[in-house]
């Protein structure tokens, strides 16, 4: 008697052999598709099947559940007993194949389970502590405090990092701080004769860069530089707030792939935060720099502003010139060695130049202080 079981392939739709007794028997073929008819009538309704050999021998053809088939040849007697036999085999092996399936299938749950918890675990634990980095940054100023947040989120979450300044004009970033003084952060410059590094592409796109081997791009000095110290992924995103870029965030991996949708929308969001406070930052120094800079304000209608007959111990410094309409002009300035009542009679004396009606809210400032605010 010689025997063959298969397998079932679902990739290609057919019963693969494997394994055969004796072993150099060639009557079974090595696969059976849906031409084998009689064999594959047997897998396919589950019901044993008899074969006539051209040679007299007997074959059977019994279904291992719907795993697989056993084929039986050289069967001298074909009675209900040897049918009923090898039926009981077959339909022991489809339950062995069925439980080892689900107990393979009940580990592989298991170990996902398992990776699913930690993945779980980890984004929230991030989740968490992005969530106060971010109250602590929309508060942090100067910007090194920025700095020092950002870097120490990076540190705790990633293998190593670093934030940046973005210089448009010589089209660079310039590493401010990093997780490692001893890392691989360097000036990213545009070179015509490599690809833009992934730093200075997600500054000028304003949208992060994400390589996900270095390898592939070690003929770049920024990648061949990255793999000298491990690094096998990284990932950029700008510092950016409206539309104005403020900077760049860059964290490696030293694992191909190293980062996934939940590092990147991690790393996105702490730059958008860190581009808002420094926005907001320069809106405060830029309003009180014209606060402080506003002293006095004129208007004047001659086609430019003269200061005849000045006090050799006076001065007028102009600070800005606005122009209201094609026939009126303001000046901003400071005035030195005048006293206020002093000043409204040199303006009244001058032809095309009067002062403005409107006045601080404290009235009338010392001489040498500011007088009014800004204009509106």
């Amino acid at each position: 008697m010689a025997a063959a079981a298969y397998s079932w392939t679902e990739a290609d739709s057919a019963l693969h052999r494997t394994t055969v007794r004796p072993t150099e028997s060639s009557q079974f073929p090595e696969m059976i598709t849906v031409d084998d008819q009689a064999y594959w009538r047997a897998f396919s309704t589950g019901q044993r099947q008899e074969l006539d050999d051209i040679t007299g021998d007997r074959r059977l053809a019994v279904p291992i559940g719907s795993t697989g088939l056993l084929a039986v040849s050289r069967v001298k007697n074909a009675s209900e007993e040897v049918t009923k036999f090898l039926s009981s085999v077959a339909d022991t092996l489809a339950i062995a194949i069925d439980r080892s399936e689900q107990s393979a299938s009940a580990e592989e749950l298991k170990t996902e389970l398992s990776r699913l918890k930690t993945d779980f675990n980890s984004v929230a634990n991030r989740l968490e502590n992005l969530a106060e980095v971010a109250e602590s940054v929309l508060e942090a100023e100067p910007q090194s405090e920025i700095d020092k947040l950002v870097v120490g989120f990076i540190d705790t979450n990633w293998r190593y990092g670093w934030i940046g300044d973005y210089k448009p004009q010589r089209k660079a970033i310039v590493p401010r701080r990093a997780t490692d003084e001893d890392g691989p952060a360097t000036e990213s410059r545009a070179d015509s004769a490599e690809e833009m590094p992934p730093a200075l592409e997600a500054a000028t796109t304003r949208s992060y860069v994400y390589t996900d081997q270095t390898l592939a791009e070690r003929s770049n000095k920024w990648a061949s530089t990255m793999l000298t110290y491990g690094y096998h992924s990284i990932l950029s995103a700008p510092i950016v707030d409206r539309g104005t870029v403020y900077g760049v965030i860059q964290v490696a991996s030293t694992d191909v792939n190293g980062f996934d949708t939940h590092d990147i929308a991690t790393i996105r969001s702490l730059g958008r935060l860190a581009g808002r406070r420094l926005s907001n930052l320069n809106t405060d120094a830029v309003e009180r720099q014209a606060v402080d800079m506003v002293e006095a304000s004129v208007l004047f209608s001659d086609a430019r502003p003269l200061f005849p007959s000045l006090p050799a111990d006076t001065s007028i410094e102009v600070l800005r010139v606005l122009t209201a309409d094609s026939a009126e002009k303001r000046l901003q300035m400071t005035v030195r060695g005048f006293s206020h009542s002093e000043f409204e009679a040199y303006l009244s004396e001058t032809p095309g130049l009067y002062r403005e009606s409107r006045q601080s809210a404290s009235g009338l400032a010392p001489e040498g202080e500011c007088c009014q605010k800004a204009i509106s």
